[in-house]
């Protein structure tokens, strides 16, 4: 089932958009090289995660037993969130993170759990997964919601898969803009016009990540698992996204999954605090979590 939503003119939304073009073109903080090779910056970020303190400090958040696996909770009672962060599976959770899910928590109650697992290229998508499996064991026994970003979004739900596949119960989920498959093959004949998202590279990157079990294993891409027993499923994209049609796709073969396409939305806009669609996308959010 779609959802369409017109796109509003909003000067804040291109001012974000530059900010992240220029942000993706930046050498420094690049993760490949002009030769498709990990950088330096690359190894160093994805060796491991120290949670910044004015971070902690300022969105309030809280450590969990479980190793790099953090807390954020609201004032009043709801859901457990298990919210798996975007950036690639190569990049640390941003503070756009922690801002987007401090807003969350304290609007639907509840708690969010955030896990911060292995990143690429040091650690591969064989290390993520166990730690996402340790982690969710610790939550499991309690109301779930299963939430994610970008890369996040789609581990978000090929974790779903490999927890039907051994037979236990899925929570329902909730993808922002999720990157499905990792090939980012073309499906379609319309130009990119994503400020961020570079096909090319972010391919390269999957590739990395994925090593031997290939970008074409449903753990690796959900896009080509079988969702069908997949029921409660809502993803919410735009349309100025090159991971975009891969949700319209799943969508038409799925029309069990609740789709919100809005046009003319950047990648990731629900967790950036600025546009129409960002306020928009982000109330719908909360009413899907609370009617859950």
């Amino acid at each position: 089932m779609r959802t369409v939503y017109k796109h509003s003119f909003d000067p804040s939304e291109k001012i974000v958009e530059a900010f992240l073009s220029k942000m993706s073109k930046n050498k420094d903080t690049a993760d490949l090289d002009d030769d498709g090779n990990p950088t330096p910056y690359a190894y160093k970020q994805s060796s491991g995660y120290t949670l910044p303190p004015e971070v902690r400090k300022k969105y309030k958040v809280k450590d969990t037993p479980i190793s790099d696996m953090y807390l954020l909770e609201g004032k009043k009672p709801g859901r457990s969130i298990f919210y798996i962060h975007g950036g690639g599976y190569w990049d640390q959770p941003l503070p756009f993170h922690f801002l987007f899910l401090r807003k969350l928590v304290d609007r639907v109650g509840g708690r969010i759990y955030l896990p911060v697992y292995p990143k690429s290229p040091t650690y591969g998508i064989k290390d993520a997964h166990a730690y996402i499996n340790e982690a969710y064991e610790a939550v499991k026994g309690e109301e779930v919601v299963l939430m994610g970003d970008s890369a996040g979004g789609g581990f978000a739900l090929s974790f779903a898969l490999s927890l039907r596949q051994r037979g236990e119960e899925v929570p329902p989920l909730i993808l922002l803009s999720p990157w499905l498959d990792l090939s980012c093959e073309k499906k379609d004949d319309e130009k990119d016009t994503d400020p961020w998202l570079d096909r090319k590279g972010l391919a390269r990157m999957g590739e990395i990540f994925a090593g031997d079990i290939g970008v074409h294993s449903p753990l690796a891409s959900p896009y080509f698992g079988d969702i069908s027993g997949i029921e409660k499923l809502t993803i919410f994209t735009g349309g100025n996204d090159i991971l975009c049609q891969d949700s319209l796709l799943l969508e038409e073969k799925y029309p069990h999954v609740e789709l919100h396409y809005f046009e003319g939305a950047f990648h990731d806009f629900t967790i950036f605090p600025v546009g129409v669609a960002a306020s928009k996308s982000f109330r719908l959010v909360c009413e899907k979590i609370n009617s859950i």
